[in-house]
């Protein structure tokens, strides 16, 4: 028989069920007249990204971008969390 015990912190314990409720999820986004991707990202970061720069960079991938040139008219992939 073996007896033990173990501490787990509360802090552990919510962080972990924070990020089990996450869900990624993906929108389209029309592109206006004066967008840019630095401006997009702005608007659309979630907590997930260390910064807009990092997540400008994301947005390329989803979007299979190789510069940040994007034109009205066209539509953008944005993630979101959705709790």
């Amino acid at each position: 028989m073996y007896f033990g015990m173990f501490r787990v912190s509360a802090k552990e314990i919510d962080q972990q069920r924070t990020s089990d409720a996450i869900e990624i999820c993906y929108t389209s986004r029309l592109i206006e007249p004066g967008d840019s991707l630095w401006s997009i990202a702005e608007e659309t970061i979630t907590d997930g990204y260390g910064s807009v720069s990092e997540y400008v960079e994301a947005l390329k991938v989803m979007n299979h971008l190789d510069s940040d040139t994007i034109h009205a008219g066209q539509y953008l992939m944005i993630a979101y969390e959705k709790l």
